[in-house]
């Protein structure tokens, strides 16, 4: 089963062509899409962010497109936010994006000789993690009790083991990737929650231990 994460779009190259992108993608919009200054100010004020509405259509749900940039003037999509329902499925937010992708962001940064990536919207642990903590991680998930999780002593030393390697390594494991694994694995939903529970208050412990030190 291949699991699905919401994808990622950022856009990197000179500082002054980055500056210009917005403006470049704001004069292409078509098809139901357009540059909302209205939410921009409403929403950030200070120019920060650029929005991108899109209305709905046979491919897509209406959406708005949120667009930032980091400390080095690198740009990113930095949410994709649903119009007239609750929340966005992978699928859904992935069209929103890869429709404007497809339509307006690539053509912009080819003509102002940018590099824009697209991730492929697929969720691999194991790029999250170095080798070691993947296979801690499959040791633990392959060997424990699932009725009592980190219960058993010699299943709690290697759950421990896991934690300590991602703590160590700083791995950008959140436990929401955590959790959707586990319950890919066979675990259920119950053992899986405190599992992700114990994996955050445990990250959090060692990273105050580390502050406090």
């Amino acid at each position: 089963m291949v699991l699905k994460e919401f994808k990622n779009l950022t856009v990197t190259g000179e500082p002054a062509a980055c500056t210009k992108f917005v403006t470049q993608v704001s004069d292409q919009l078509t098809e139901g899409w357009r540059r909302a200054k209205e939410l921009e100010e409403r929403i950030s004020g200070n120019g920060n962010l650029a929005c991108f509405a899109c209305d709905v259509a046979p491919d897509r749900p209406a959406a708005s497109l949120w667009m930032a940039s980091s400390t080095d003037g690198a740009l990113y999509v930095s949410n994709v936010v649903p119009v007239g329902q609750h929340q966005l499925q992978y699928d859904e937010y992935n069209a929103v994006l890869d429709d404007f992708a497809n339509r307006f962001a690539q053509t912009a940064a080819d003509q102002l000789g940018l590099k824009l990536v697209v991730t492929d919207g697929v969720l691999r642990i194991e790029d999250k993690l170095s080798e070691t903590a993947f296979k801690a991680l499959r040791r633990f998930s392959s060997s424990a009790n699932r009725s009592t999780g980190s219960s058993h002593p010699m299943d709690a030393e290697r759950w421990f083991e896991f934690i300590a390697l991602v703590h160590k390594e700083s791995s950008p494991l959140s436990p929401d990737d955590l959790g959707r694994w586990l319950r890919n694995e066979g675990w259920d939903d119950d053992q899986a929650f405190r599992l992700i529970v114990e994996y955050e208050q445990f990250c959090s412990l060692l990273r105050f231990y580390d502050s406090s030190r």
